[in-house]
């Protein structure tokens, strides 16, 4: 069976009318047609979830698996756009199996850090369990520079890697089958310091994080009652009290939060009422009170997917 080649369109910032343009700009200042994501030439049999992050001086990253024609071996795959906006040339960072939940972000400079599950077998008495792992990679690294740090190990079953915006570092947090969330710090150029995220409330899957960029950070917590929320004021190192959104129900799907530079924020997310799908938010207001109560901004005929939501840079 042969699936479609993955594409992406790369879009970049819109200059100001008769502002000049940089001399050595990265990003994008048109849309571009779409390019092949993948690690060469067309495969017999792939398919990919891409990953993406930007930077306004560094451009785009793209992170994306693909799998082998004969091995059946995933291909996890690093492509940044050039100078022109289009995708340079592949870097593949890892080969494994079952690969899944790519999560990517930018660091000053042009790193990128990146992590993804994979099944790792042999490491339990049923035969394997899934790990997380990540690199650090510098913007015009070759193969023989990648280095894949393994994050977790053969004791623990570990999901969903994903970064927090706006708590520095930058902070990667995974889920873990039993106990407290892991997570991982890079600072510098440093290997990431690991440690045990102290959510309070343990066996709480698809928690989603957001951050300030000045200290503030929050956590949606998704439970089969209501969404809660828990705070911290020291970049997510600890958290308070898990509080209730006033007037929400079990979600439907892992709720999104945002939060801009003041703390102050929203989250959004999907529930079921009646045999019903809602689209609900809740504003959380700046410093350390609770979420607003649920408010039902839409009630679609139809199914829908999750909402998301975004803070302007800054503020």
């Amino acid at each position: 069976m042969r699936l479609p080649v993955p594409v992406v369109l790369v879009a970049g910032l819109i200059a100001a009318a008769g502002a000049p343009a940089p001399a050595a700009a990265t990003h994008l200042d048109r849309w571009l047609p779409p390019q092949d994501a993948g690690p060469g030439g067309p495969p017999d049999f792939g398919f990919g979830v891409p990953a993406v992050a930007t930077a306004p001086r560094d451009g785009v990253a793209l992170l994306l698996t693909r799998t082998d024609a004969r091995s059946r071996a995933s291909i996890v795959t690093l492509r940044r756009s050039r100078a022109d906006g289009r995708l340079g040339r592949p870097l593949v960072l890892a080969r494994g199996r079952s690969v899944g939940d790519l999560a990517i972000a930018l660091r000053p400079g042009g790193d990128a850090v990146t992590a993804w599950r994979s099944f790792v077998a042999g490491t339990t008495p049923r035969n394997g369990n899934h790990r997380v792992f990540a690199t650090r990679t510098a913007r015009r690294a070759a193969a023989a520079q990648v280095r894949v740090t393994a994050l977790t190990g053969p004791g623990e079953s570990a999901y969903n890697p994903q970064f927090v915006p706006g708590v520095g570092g930058p902070l990667l947090v995974w889920q873990r089958r039993t106990g407290p969330f892991g997570t991982a710090r890079w600072s510098g150029a440093d290997a990431p310091t690991l440690g045990r995220l102290p959510l309070p409330l343990t066996g709480v899957m698809d928690a989603r994080g957001a951050g300030s960029g000045r200290g503030d950070a929050a956590a949606v917590l998704p439970t089969r009652e209501r969404v809660r929320v828990a705070r911290s004021r020291d970049a997510a190192r600890t958290f308070g009290a898990v509080v209730g959104v006033p007037g929400s129900t079990a979600p439907a799907a892992t709720p999104d939060i945002a939060l801009d530079s003041t703390g102050g924020g929203a989250l959004a997310w999907l529930q079921g009422r009646g045999g019903a799908t809602e689209i609900v938010a809740s504003v959380l207001p700046r410093g350390t009170a609770g979420p607003a109560p649920a408010v039902v901004l839409d009630r679609p005929a139809a199914a829908t997917s999750p909402p998301v939501l975004a803070v302007r840079e800054g503020g």
